[in-house]
């Protein structure tokens, strides 16, 4: 850890006292791009866990075999789907900052949902609640991959594209360490001991992540009100004239 922290103190020095860095900080000073960065890549953290949580609670929960817990995750990425069609209406007529909080509520709710199944809840409950999980993901991550350039200017497009793409993979990666730490910790919440979590642990985890979901959400409340109008408007302006329209980045 001393390590780290003194390695990446010693590239901020080089990076702010050098003319042409390989990653270049001054995106950073755009306030909507600076959220989602830090705001946003925290969020997609917590929303990764779920794509590997799910099918360890079907199995070692629920007593599912791979092939049918993989069957029911197949709902939360045809949410992911279906909700493409609407989500530059949905933005544009909500906005971003509101979508942030309302949505990533949601998410929540479907992480609390998750934590409630058992092995008697019927499997149309099950895909019903995958489903809307998998669509309010699709949306968030397209409302922050879009929000996240809307106010760059053109000059700094291609470092905010460098610094965003890293952010994305570690949020990706860090998301399956979350889950696998959350799991971790309810083990220990719980008392159990056990080598194997089992439905409580996993439980105790997707309340826990839940309740983070919740607290990153009202993050968002610091954006302006009428953050990444450029693109909700579809015209440009200024130099953001290039800036993607709304699902343009999408990343699942």
């Amino acid at each position: 850890m001393v390590a780290f922290c003194g390695s990446f103190a010693w590239l901020l020095h080089h990076i702010r006292h050098r003319a042409h860095p390989l990653i270049d900080l001054a995106p950073l000073g755009v306030a909507t791009f600076r959220e989602t960065l830090f705001g946003g890549g925290a969020m997609r953290m917590v929303i990764a866990t779920m794509p590997f949580l799910l099918p360890l609670l079907f199995q070692l929960g629920f007593g599912m075999d791979a092939f049918h817990a993989g069957l029911l995750v197949i709902a939360l990425f045809a949410g992911n789907i279906g909700i493409k069609p609407l989500t530059t209406p949905i933005i544009r007529r909500w906005g971003f900052r509101e979508i942030f909080v309302a949505n990533g509520m949601l998410q929540a709710v479907t992480m609390l949902g998750c934590a409630m199944l058992g092995p008697a809840t019927p499997v149309p409950v099950i895909l019903i609640l995958l489903v809307v999980s998998g669509a309010s993901r699709s949306l968030q991550f397209t409302s922050i991959n879009t929000l996240a350039y809307a106010d760059v200017p053109e000059r700094m497009m291609s470092p905010a594209n460098t610094m965003f793409s890293i952010a994305y993979q570690l949020s990706q990666g860090f998301g399956v360490a979350l889950g696998a730490v959350a799991l971790r910790l309810a083990t220990l919440a719980t008392g159990s001991g056990a080598s194997v979590p089992g439905r409580a642990e996993f439980h105790f985890a997707l309340i826990g992540l839940a309740v983070a979901m919740v607290l990153i959400s009202l993050n968002a409340l610091r954006l302006p009100p009428d953050a990444g109008n450029v693109v909700r408007s579809g015209k440009p302006a200024g130099d953001q004239k290039n800036a993607a329209p709304p699902g343009v980045t999408s990343r699942r």
